[in-house]
């Protein structure tokens, strides 16, 4: 089942860790990122930024207590980490690893951090990069092509940022899938990125599918919309599953 990163932390099985990647393209999200990191930064097992994303992450703390979001790494080519927030996070015994090669991005990198950290732990961890969603085309579509290559390896593999929220669905399931309104929804999609899909079925969508070929240059399902609390697809092929999220609406809400 795919629980929502918004709801009550008591509807999670016991056991469940979650590790949060904080990416470089953090600023451009408003204050998304930063109530879900405000929510899940205390819970997290593993907290790890790409490069760049700690000075997003010290930037949008501006005026708060910085000292409580301490990342566990940073991590990357370290081409974009400004002076004074490595200094600072330095000063505050965070592990600050250069990672020179270039045959993988600084996110890549990160996954493959947390991959080594968790070991067999790793299947029973939700993965979430945030800042994932926005900014460059192409960076956006190297995290999507992370999701393809990674999301097997954990329980689940989430993108999130600037008002998105998307993940794989990999085939030979049923996949429950319960967002949580008001911050998720209505708005939704599943797209065939990657490969075309031959049969495609939900349930609790507005239009659903039944048995419907999936593939860009033919059909996909954008623009749906929630019309039920959980909704169920089985896939013939990887399909990315995508939804809307709102900001909350005051400080006490995750």
């Amino acid at each position: 089942m795919h629980r929502s990163l918004f709801a009550d932390p008591s509807s999670h099985p016991e056991g469940r860790k979650l590790a949060v990647i904080v990416l470089n393209n953090l600023g451009s999200d408003g204050n998304g990122s930063k109530h879900f990191i405000k929510h899940a930064w205390s819970t997290a097992s593993l907290r790890v930024c790409a490069d760049g994303g700690a000075n997003g992450l010290y930037d949008i703390l501006e005026g708060e207590d910085r000292d409580a979001y301490l990342p566990d790494v940073i991590k990357g080519d370290l081409d974009s980490l400004r002076p004074d927030v490595a200094r600072y996070y330095e000063d505050r015994g965070v592990n600050i690893i250069q990672a020179a090669d270039q045959d993988h991005n600084d996110f890549e990198k990160c996954v493959r951090e947390i991959l080594h950290r968790a070991g067999s732990t790793a299947a029973a961890t939700t993965l979430v990069a945030v800042g994932a969603h926005g900014g460059r085309f192409d960076q956006e579509m190297a995290a999507f092509h992370l999701l393809h290559k990674y999301t097997a390896h954990f329980e689940h593999f989430v993108l999130l940022g600037n008002g998105n929220l998307s993940f794989l669905l990999l085939p030979g399931r049923t996949h429950r899938i319960c967002p949580h309104p008001p911050r998720e929804g209505p708005t939704c999609g599943l797209l065939p990125l990657g490969q075309p899909a031959a049969r495609v079925t939900s349930r609790g969508l507005r239009w659903d599918l039944r048995a419907q070929p999936l593939a860009f240059g033919a059909f996909v399902s954008s623009s749906n919309a929630l019309e039920a609390r959980e909704v169920s697809v089985t896939t013939d092929a990887p399909l990315v599953w995508t939804i809307e999220v709102s900001e909350p609406g005051d400080e006490g809400e995750a």
